[in-house]
């Protein structure tokens, strides 16, 4: 009685721990995209009111800032990635794409001769016994007779 009202007991917090669960969850997700559109939305209005005249900028300076900029963009690539990896990793997937291929037909080739190996000397092993059987027809009749 008492082990039955236990196991009530922790059932009913299961199911109160999964409910929490389930309407907590989807408010922490959405929470977050609502507080964002309510501050972007302070900004763009914000920034509505306070437009500023943008200075002219140099042109050589422009030039500069995106050769900087290119620069920045290539040493990022280079140095988040394997560079080698990078440039081999298409000829080792192709080369590891046959390999397994032929692998694959190597092990398929290699069980096929060996059932086939098997599938012959079961034929062998049936046709001697039916022959030692046809053999033993005759004396089994002058046996009975």
């Amino acid at each position: 009685m008492v082990q039955m009202k236990w196991n009530i007991l922790v059932s009913r917090a299961i199911a109160l721990i999964t409910c929490t669960a389930f309407v907590i969850l989807p408010w922490n997700l959405v929470a977050p995209v609502d507080a964002h559109e309510k501050t972007s939305m302070h900004l763009y209005k914000s920034a509505l009111a306070s437009v500023q005249a943008t200075p002219t900028i140099d042109a050589t300076v422009t030039t500069l800032e995106k050769e900087k900029l290119s620069q920045e963009v290539k040493a990022l690539t280079t140095d988040n990635s394997w560079y080698w990896w990078t440039k081999l990793s298409p000829s080792l997937t192709v080369l590891a794409s046959i390999l397994v291929g032929i692998g694959t037909g190597w092990f398929s080739f290699y069980r096929w001769r060996r059932e086939r190996r098997d599938e012959r000397k079961k034929r062998a092993e049936d046709l001697q016994l039916e022959q030692r059987k046809q053999a033993e027809e005759p004396f089994k009749g002058a046996v009975t007779a």
